[in-house]
């Protein structure tokens, strides 16, 4: 019986410690997602302008700063998806690139964004997506980036009960095993 005692006791400890852990993970990633993003005028004017895959709204956004700053409009498309990405991208040209992520996801935006900016040395980018996405889009695009400056730009959409889990998870696992770039688990 006493030797059961230690036993159960070093258990619990463990499950507290784990359960801690977790606790933390998920209060960090809510933080991120939840965190207010800046919003107003752009800093220093950038070489691309993204639109990150999602609402009419990210594309929308993004072609004003783009049009407004003489930068390239850089939009992530997915062929048949997104039937407004689908006409902008049929007429690429110099001032207008698409891309297909690999993966589809915001980690594979990042690798092809950052790929991107290391072969045509674009050293200012601004990173058009959603309000709720604006610090996991900001987390995975700075692990692929080599120091150029990023800012981050909110379009604005609701933050949903949904989007608010996929993105704390997204946020837990771009931090511990799913990185965009550098080491991936799965």
């Amino acid at each position: 019986m006493r030797a059961a005692v230690p036993r159960l006791l070093g258990a619990l400890v463990v499950l507290f410690v784990l359960l801690a852990g977790l606790a933390l993970m998920l209060g960090t990633a809510a933080a991120v997602v939840l965190a207010p993003s800046e919003e107003g005028s752009i800093e220093h004017p950038p070489d691309v302008v993204v639109a990150l895959s999602g609402q009419t709204e990210r594309l929308v956004v993004a072609e004003e700063i783009a049009e407004a700053t003489g930068a390239t409009l850089l939009v992530s498309w997915v062929p048949g998806s997104h039937p407004e990405r689908d006409k902008r991208c049929a007429d690429q040209g110099e001032r207008l690139r698409c891309f297909v992520p690999r993966p589809v996801s915001t980690a594979g935006e990042a690798r092809v964004v950052g790929e991107l900016a290391a072969e045509h040395d674009w050293d200012r980018l601004v990173v058009v997506t959603s309000r709720y996405h604006v610090g996991r889009a900001a987390m995975l695009v700075g692990q692929c980036v080599d120091e150029p400056h990023v800012e981050m730009v909110s379009a604005t959409e609701r933050l949903t009960a949904g989007n608010l889990v996929t993105e704390t998870l997204g946020v837990m696992a771009g931090l511990t095993v799913q990185r965009a770039c550098g080491f991936v688990l799965f």
